[in-house]
């Protein structure tokens, strides 16, 4: 059971950085920096490597990284990152999106 919850965790994390990524293009940017603060994540984008790499969005999101642009992506611990955090606390409190 715990296992689900990382991958439902993960998988969420990964549909806001595609979107993330979609809406950039749409934008016309083509450069950007990733910043993420789930390590599994960091690592599997990184890396290409993924235990479960039957995930439909990481492949998306790889595929977009290779393919249209430069991407970077980046570690950042939460307890660096705290105003992001609480932006998106504060945007699902809201039920809207940044």
């Amino acid at each position: 059971m715990a296992n689900m919850w990382v991958n439902l965790f993960t998988n969420a994390e990964l549909r806001g950085i595609l979107d993330g990524l979609l809406v950039m293009l749409s934008k016309g940017f083509k450069r950007a920096t990733i910043q993420t603060d789930n390590l599994e994540i960091a690592k599997a984008l990184q890396e290409n490597m993924m235990t479960d790499s039957d995930i439909i969005v990481l492949r998306s999101v790889r595929r977009i990284m290779k393919t249209k642009g430069q991407w970077c992506i980046r570690y950042v611990p939460r307890d660096f990152n705290k105003v992001v955090d609480c932006l998106a606390k504060l945007s699902l409190a809201w039920n809207s999106s940044l």
